[in-house]
């Protein structure tokens, strides 16, 4: 849990995955589905961390949104095989 400056509460984990992927998934008012309940997740490297592409996963900015807990993890397997 962690806390903006308008006093604003979210959550956020961050991942490294064997292939060198790192995700960061967050939930806040913020976050793509957040006034919902539901995750967004951002893919980046150590060579791109304002967001990378994964072929057939994730957009041009590395974000997905609107994903109900089932689909992060599930997204989490997919990026986990992606070769970047």
């Amino acid at each position: 849990m962690y806390w903006f400056d308008t006093g604003d509460e979210g959550e956020q984990a961050v991942y490294r995955l064997p292939n060198g992927v790192y995700v960061s998934i967050v939930r806040h008012r913020f976050s793509y589905g957040g006034d919902r309940g539901q995750y967004e997740i951002m893919t980046f490297t150590d060579t791109s961390p304002n967001g990378v592409a994964v072929e057939g996963i994730t957009d041009g900015d590395g974000i997905i949104g609107f994903l109900e807990p089932r689909d992060v993890g599930l997204k989490l397997k997919q990026l986990a095989g992606a070769t970047l």
